[in-house]
């Protein structure tokens, strides 16, 4: 039977056309999953690639496999190979999409799947495969296009770890399985399964590090969004600016979450851009409590922008006394909020470059503000050099020595920042515990007005704090 069937495919093939037709039938799959795989967001998957990028450039199936799987069709139907059409076959040409987690792949398939399906390419349902320790989920798909009308190309969805394993035992694996010994045959289910639960097991690990993140991630904008509200330069704001930040605030929601399109939104960014050419000190502030409302980093970026270009004028005008000092000094706070943590450090130096202009207190104020920038960044990006790590340490107890102007009345946010160096530099249990207290009492002792933003502040620090207790406490262990 097996003769009969080498001779059914290699009169098929006989005929050029065929090939070429099964290689424009993967090339058509192929490249609508490459697009699909520039679409998907969140770096889902891995790696894509068929047997041209693996096996020698040939991009079907060796004429012996195919003979070999018309004569397992021929036998299923109780019929001869002559009379099964090669096209029955459905995995001659086919594509492997590499995922970096397990669970993504349902998600994958169905994309593809509706691609594949606009591009008058039928898709049965996606199939999970699991056995002899092999993973992966399959879909066949088969072309309603007149040129390869009929013929069929089978796409394997894996994740990283199925994908290797597959890889190293391919030709082990794809041997009859009465071949194998029963022993050797254990060996591979066993391995193929324990990596199977390993992918599932990282999955749920960075489902649970994601939420973290998440969690995190709004408790900083809460933290941003208060900022905002509490920076002093709110009272320079003239009728235009408080009218238009009274109609945001009268209906918030609706600006949080309406369309970039919606007619009122519009009509909010037109009077912002008409504030800009006459005050361009009021639009920035308007601006940024806009885009962090909606979330709209365009906006954001905008603010950033006047923010810096309006800090250059701002610094004439402090010369000539035509503005107060702390709508010099807010800039950097403003910029904090948008989370533009380098152009908030680059506006502290440069005003600190001009101290001159600045009394004891706003300049112990761009101090402060300036060590609490580097504590922000530092809680993101702490340094793994441990010189780096130093200076950056010693950079920040200075600036907050020379702040001590501040905390005469109110040592609130001192404690709060002297906490933080302790959880953010020290890998001492003991220090890190100390640093939750003041941490702690920071927020204890903070003044009715300062109590949300104190409240928001707290959140975010101590969520920190705990988990870099337990990272150091686990590796101690």
């Amino acid at each position: 039977m097996l003769k009969e069937a080498r001779q059914c495919v290699e009169s098929y093939f006989s005929n050029s056309s065929a090939e070429k037709n099964y290689i424009k039938l993967l090339d058509l799959v192929r490249s609508t999953c490459n697009d699909e795989w520039r679409n998907i967001k969140n770096g889902m998957i891995y790696r894509i690639y068929d047997r041209r990028d693996k096996q020698d450039a040939y991009a079907l199936k060796t004429n012996e496999k195919i003979a070999i799987a018309l004569v397992n069709i021929a036998k299923q139907q109780d019929k001869k190979p002559k009379d099964i059409s090669i096209d029955s076959i459905t995995d001659i040409i086919g594509i492997t999409i590499v995922t970096h987690y397990h669970d993504h792949i349902d998600f994958i398939a169905n994309k593809i799947t509706n691609a594949l399906k606009s591009k008058r390419i039928i898709c049965q349902k996606p199939k999970k495969i699991e056995k002899n320790g092999y993973h992966a989920t399959h879909i066949v798909t088969t072309s309603d296009m007149h040129e390869h009308r009929g013929k069929s190309c089978e796409i394997q969805i894996k994740s990283v770890l199925n994908d290797v394993w597959s890889a190293r035992t391919h030709d082990l694996t794809y041997k009859p399985l009465g071949l194998m010994d029963p022993r050797i045959k254990k060996v591979f289910e066993a391995f193929g399964d324990a990596l199977d639960a390993i992918e599932k097991q990282s999955a749920l690990l960075r489902e649970m590090i994601e939420e973290q993140w998440r969690s995190e991630f709004y408790w900083r904008n809460e933290v941003r969004k208060e900022l905002l509200e509490s920076i002093p330069v709110w009272s320079i704001h003239g009728k235009i600016a408080k009218r238009i930040k009274d109609k945001i605030d009268r209906e918030k929601s609706r600006y949080q979450f309406c369309a970039i399109t919606n007619n009122k939104l519009q009509n909010i960014f037109k009077s912002v851009d008409h504030l800009e050419k006459k005050s361009p000190r009021e639009a920035y502030i308007i601006r940024a409590y806009l885009a962090l409302l909606r979330g709209d980093e365009g906006e954001i970026e905008k603010t950033t922008k006047i923010a810096k270009d309006w800090m250059r004028g701002a610094i004439e005008l402090l010369q000539s006394k035509k503005i107060d000092e702390y709508e010099l000094w807010s800039i950097p706070l403003v910029l904090l909020a948008c989370d533009k943590f380098e152009d908030a450090i680059e506006s502290s130096d440069e005003i600190l470059s001009r101290s001159d202009l600045l009394t004891e207190y706003s300049r112990a104020a761009v101090k402060f503000n300036k060590a609490d920038l580097l504590l922000w960044n530092a809680m993101q990006h702490r340094p793994t050099n441990d010189d780096e790590l130093e200076k950056l340490k010693t950079e920040i107890e200075l600036l907050i020595a020379d702040s001590k102007i501040l905390f005469e009345k109110d040592d609130t946010p001192y404690l709060d920042a002297i906490g933080m160096i302790e959880v953010i530099f020290s890998n001492q249990p003991s220090k890190i515990r100390n640093g939750i207290r003041n941490i702690q009492k920071a927020s204890d002792n903070a003044s009715t007005e300062d109590k949300r933003i104190a409240e928001a502040t707290l959140e975010l620090h101590s969520r920190y704090a705990w988990r870099r207790l337990m990272e150091i406490e686990a590796k101690q262990t």
